[in-house]
């Protein structure tokens, strides 16, 4: 299930906020201010952040900026609240790190939307970057391994097995048929 994080000071939109999220099938928790949301990030694995601007002890963007110094905009994406209208404030919640910003009052469509999107873009980076990983793993594996499709069509094949059959790299395998090989 996923977890969410909401962070702001005003109760009223808070819970505006949770009962949207909750509709939607998403686990909510609320901090009204900074010293709690930092507690709750330590004690509990957050998939998003709804990040307020102005909290009552510190500043949305200094915690955007704690956050970003132990988590990337992939492990834990972080979504700008906030009523501010000042391009310049708005681009610096960016260059902070932050994912995406969403103008008060918060259209309810324009929140789902956004979470969903932010959250389907984090999925698509992870499972690339596992990709990546298994990939490289198999490449330099001191046992041959070979992939194919349904059809036979050699898809992932390693150093190891392209020695073992012939071949001088794995590249060279890539798209023949396996029965040729």
């Amino acid at each position: 299930m996923t977890k969410i994080l909401i962070v702001e000071d005003s109760k009223t939109t808070a819970e505006y906020i949770e009962e949207i999220l909750k509709k939607e099938g998403y686990t909510i928790s609320i901090a009204t201010h900074g010293k709690q949301a930092f507690d709750l990030l330590e004690t509990n694995e957050f998939h998003l952040v709804l990040l307020d601007l102005i909290l009552p002890d510190i500043s949305g963007i200094d915690i955007l900026k704690k956050i970003r110094n132990t988590k990337s905009s992939v492990e834990l994406p972080i979504i700008v609240l906030s009523s501010v209208t000042d391009e310049r404030k708005i681009e610096n919640v960016f260059e902070f790190g932050a994912n995406d910003f969403i103008n008060k009052p918060i259209s309810t469509n324009i929140l789902k939307h956004r979470i969903k999107n932010v959250l389907q873009i984090d999925n698509k980076k992870a499972l690339k970057d596992s990709e990546d990983k298994y990939k490289t793993l198999v490449h330099f594996m001191e046992e041959g391994v070979i992939r194919s499709d349904i059809h036979g069509i050699v898809t992932l094949a390693n150093i190891a097995m392209a020695k073992m059959l012939g071949y001088t790299s794995p590249e060279e395998m890539i798209g023949k048929p396996i029965v040729n090989l």
